[in-house]
């Protein structure tokens, strides 16, 4: 359990923590000798059976900042007031944000109480109570201690003990994520990050990334709550010894976070509640973690509220940040001089387009208050192309695999790397079958319908472009349908050719087996064929519409095989040179002359096969999802 003291300067609280702990935990010369904590401080002890974590924080409105980074990640907050100035601005302050933090789980210490009588004891006893009422607080037990004479030290264990129960909860579907607060080296043994685990477990040996910036971690040691261990997490103080990272390439504010999470963010969708009037597009601070990130507040329902009201926004940072749904958040004002707002995160990845349209804030209000499964189902139903399981489990900050878990639960077929909610699946399944069935009724001598034939249907389902790719693909995976070069069909539709021009397709067929890679030009078939050379060009293209040939340039055509095979070797080459292939490189490795290879990587550029950038390409599909081989007309 970890606890974060919080209160007024000068009101005791490394005073108190020391006589728990016997830890004095103002660790730096300047704070000892002017008695004022200044930066955060870290206390461990044991008291009466009970194990204690303390993060002490400054009182002073000037450390505000460094008040936040040690709140964050906390269980509880012990929350101290002296008897005998009673409650003092930064008492409402650090309270308010506390508050905002969503912390609920706290003890009351009135210190000082061997200084002051009963009565004064009772009057302060009264005006914490009234502070407390309209925060998550108000149940809190109040105990008047001194942290000199002891008194009320006992009681004031017990109370912590009851907290226990409630803040030790782990969750074990959850990756690992750590707040950095502090780092330094110690010599022999290397560089240390300390924070609270926000969630998961880590391992001596495991692998992390440093977020935002990436850099990928090792774990060599771990100590939780100053004591040696081999795994430490959620709801523990934990420093971290770690190799593959220098000095400066880390600091406080940064994450450490399991590797699949590296995915850094500038835009959240939050819900925040106002302590300050906030209008549209203000420029604020956003307090995360040990953070603090400039940026502007996007309000999505109006264009301004007041203290105490609820909304939704949009935050729009000036860089990069490691968030998932449900982390809480502060907002302070562009000079950081007030507390302005504070809230949750509900997605970390919100769209840059459209974030108010009623169907984006329809999902948003619903995500809001979803659990992790109820949340998956609704992005699921209200996603047009295709819903990104991956990025909603990083939003989630879920482990891999209660990743797995959830894609197995779920309502919904996979298409490429997305998911297509089941009924939406059936529709548009069957949408696709009965086009074909007319389409091939309708044209039965052609291999199938092309795809700018078939794209009305994606359109209608509001699908995009390579959403839809990817619903024809799974269908063709799963046979339900089949390619005959760029044609799509029914699976076992087989085209049906006039009989004379199958058994001009005999001789055709027998002609390109036997030229291998370098397929014979019309005027060269035409004489084979003992025809006029436009009267062969016109059959050619009627086997075009059998899926029997491509058409790559005026005076050529290549059966899907071929292609196929001269495809391969685009891809072979794009793998050897890392997407820069020339010319030259494919005409050495082909064999089939400089001008049939311009031809072909031309053909290659407008079929979508490669990517043309100056002198080189780079492979963009696969040559089998373009140049599939299609069943012989049928006889």
């Amino acid at each position: 359990m970890i606890i974060a003291t919080a209160g007024h300067i000068d009101h005791g609280k490394t005073t108190l923590i020391k006589a728990l702990t016997g830890v004095n935990a103002d660790r730096l010369a300047e704070e000892q000798r002017r008695g004022m904590t200044i930066d955060l401080g870290f206390a461990y002890g044991r008291r009466n059976g009970l194990d204690l974590a303390f993060v002490d924080v400054p009182g002073h409105e000037r450390f505000i900042r460094n008040m936040l980074a040690g709140v964050s990640g906390v269980d509880a907050v012990l929350l101290v007031v002296a008897a005998d100035d009673g409650v003092m601005p930064q008492t409402r302050e650090h309270l308010e944000i506390v508050d905002l933090l969503g912390l609920d789980q706290g003890v009351i210490a009135i210190t000082k109480a061997d200084m002051v009588d009963a009565d004064r004891l009772t009057e302060v006893e009264l005006e914490v109570s009234s502070l407390l009422a309209s925060t998550g607080l108000r149940n809190s037990p109040i105990q008047p201690v001194s942290g000199i004479t002891g008194l009320g030290l006992d009681e004031l264990t017990d109370h912590l003990r009851n907290l226990a129960p409630e803040t030790s909860l782990q969750s074990a579907d959850k990756a690992f994520r750590l707040a950095i607060d502090r780092v330094f080296t110690i010599d022999g043994a290397g560089l240390i990050a300390t924070g609270a685990a926000h969630s998961g477990q880590v391992s001596v040996g495991d692998s992390l990334r440093v977020m935002p910036s990436g850099s990928l971690v090792r774990v060599r040691g771990l100590r939780a709550h100053d004591k040696p261990v081999t795994t430490a997490g959620r709801g523990q103080r934990i420093a971290i010894n770690l190799t593959g990272v220098g000095r400066d390439e880390i600091g406080r504010g940064d994450w450490l976070a399991a590797p699949h999470l590296d995915l850094p963010t500038d835009r959240l969708d939050i819900r925040l509640r106002a302590t300050q009037p906030l209008r549209h597009w203000d420029a604020i601070r956003f307090c995360h973690g040990a953070a603090v990130h400039e940026g502007r507040l996007a309000l999505l329902e109006t264009k301004s509220i007041t203290s105490g009201e609820t909304a939704l926004a949009q935050l729009v940072l000036g860089g990069p940040v490691q968030a998932v749904h449900g982390d809480r958040f502060v907002l302070r004002n562009a000079g950081n001089i007030t507390t302005v707002a504070g809230g949750t995160v509900i997605d970390p990845f919100s769209p840059k387009r459209g974030r108010a349209k009623p169907e984006r804030l329809a999902l948003v209000r619903q995500l809001a208050d979803l659990d992790l499964i109820d949340g998956a189902i609704a992005e699921l139903t209200a996603t047009r192309n295709g819903f990104d399981l991956s990025l909603y489990s990083i939003g989630r900050g879920i482990s891999p695999d209660t990743q797995a878990e959830l894609a197995d639960g779920l309502p919904a077929v996979t298409i490429g790397g997305s998911l297509i909610d089941q009924d939406r699946w059936t529709s548009l399944k069957t949408e696709i079958t009965e086009f074909l069935s007319r389409y091939h009724q309708e044209h039965p001598d052609k291999a199938g319908a092309g795809r700018a034939e078939l794209a009305d249907i994606g359109k209608s389902a509001g699908l995009s472009g390579p959403a839809f790719e990817a619903v024809i693909n799974r269908l063709v995976s799963n046979r339900h349908l089949g390619r005959a070069g760029s044609a799509i069909a029914l699976s076992g539709h087989k085209p049906r050719l006039a009989p004379a021009d199958q058994k001009l397709w005999k001789t055709c067929e027998t002609l390109f087996a036997g030229a291998g890679l370098r397929p014979p030009r019309v005027r060269e078939l035409a004489e084979e064929l003992g025809l006029e050379p436009k009267v062969t060009e016109r059959f050619l293209n009627r086997c075009v519409g059998a899926g029997l040939v491509l058409k790559v340039a005026d005076n050529r055509y290549f059966p899907p095989l071929v292609l196929n095979r001269l495809g391969l070797i685009a891809s072979e080459l794009d793998t050897e040179t890392q997407g820069a292939f020339t010319v030259r490189d494919y005409k050495d490795r082909s064999e089939i002359g400089r001008n049939l290879t311009i031809e072909l990587l031309e053909f290659f550029d407008r079929t979508g096969l490669t990517h043309r950038s100056g002198e080189t390409r780079r492979l963009k599909r696969s040559p089998e999802e373009l140049f599939s081989t299609g069943e012989n007309p049928e006889t």
